[in-house]
């Protein structure tokens, strides 16, 4: 989260945040890297954030999950995410409460009371809109924290398409995503 005397920007993981911190010269927290806009005094401040494609988010976080280096307490789990898939990750992993907030938590949770939501599958596009409307002096948007990984369809069946059907119900209206 970045918090300035005009406005608020909201970082929901795995949706572009670093690459906007950046992009706005505040690549050092200045409060909680992820927390919800409830968390904070808003005031006469605008707010905005990024809400992206839940299927993909997902496969996003369980790929960066897997590939990034980890703490040694966390090491056997990601040993095991490792191992055992996505479905396993999505189904049968137990994460930290830290873990499942930040991966698991519907988007709107984080961004509810936010004046503009952008979409991570326009980012650029939304990102110049919103920072020409809020007044904000952005330098161009890199790509930080990209996870690799196939098309994020390729992680799915049947089964772990309704679990997220379910656990993002919010998002997936109102913005009419699909799997």
């Amino acid at each position: 989260m970045i918090e300035t005397g005009t406005f608020i920007f909201v970082h929901v993981p795995k949706n572009g945040g670093a690459s906007i911190e950046q992009a706005i010269c505040f690549p050092l927290k200045n409060g909680p890297l992820h927390a919800p806009l409830r968390s904070v005094r808003k005031g006469k401040r605008k707010a905005f954030g990024f809400v992206r494609n839940p299927w993909d988010r997902l496969v996003s976080a369980y790929s960066y999950y897997c590939q990034r280096e980890m703490p040694p307490h966390r090491i056997e789990q990601q040993a095991l995410a490792r191992k055992h898939g996505f479905k396993w990750w999505l189904t049968e992993w137990q994460p930290t409460p830290k873990d499942q907030a930040v991966s698991f938590r519907s988007q709107m949770w984080w961004l509810d009371g936010c004046d503009r939501i952008g979409m991570f599958e326009y980012l650029k596009r939304d990102f110049e809109i919103i920072c020409a409307e809020f007044g904000i002096k952005a330098n161009k948007l890199p790509h930080i924290n990209a996870s690799k990984h196939e098309h994020y369809s390729t992680f799915y069946d049947s089964e772990t398409i309704a679990i997220v059907g379910s656990l993002y119900a919010p998002e997936i209206e109102r913005f009419e995503y699909e799997p």
